[in-house]
């Protein structure tokens, strides 16, 4: 038997709580494999972990505006920072609430 066969049959096993808790592990495993970070008329398709953050920006008078949010994401080995807004989109809350393991992060104060 299969490594997903057995995966299969031991799921099968599971009580509800466990099913929709291993549900929101694989859709934050998918998440984090393949991702699309989208701002305005911008799509980027990115492999591999996208973390979230909120972040303030402080201008050389020194006054605070945010936060906004932002996408980090590594390709080619290079780590890219994309601005999203000051809201997160409704699919991303919705992915953030329904998986607990996707890597939200909120701002230091």
């Amino acid at each position: 038997m299969g490594k997903l066969e057995d995966v299969v049959t031991l799921a099968g096993e599971l009580g509800r709580e466990d099913v929709e808790r291993l549900a929101a592990w694989c859709r934050a495993t998918l998440a984090e494999r393949e991702h699309v970070v989208t701002v305005g008329r911008e799509s980027v398709q990115v492999r591999g972990k996208v973390t979230y953050r909120q972040e303030y920006v402080v201008k050389k008078s020194g006054k605070s505006y945010g936060p906004y949010w932002y996408a980090y994401f590594k390709q080619a080995g290079k780590l890219h920072k994309r601005y999203i807004g000051k809201e997160l989109p409704s699919d991303l809350e919705a992915r953030a609430a329904g998986a607990p393991e996707l890597p939200l992060e909120e701002p230091e104060p």
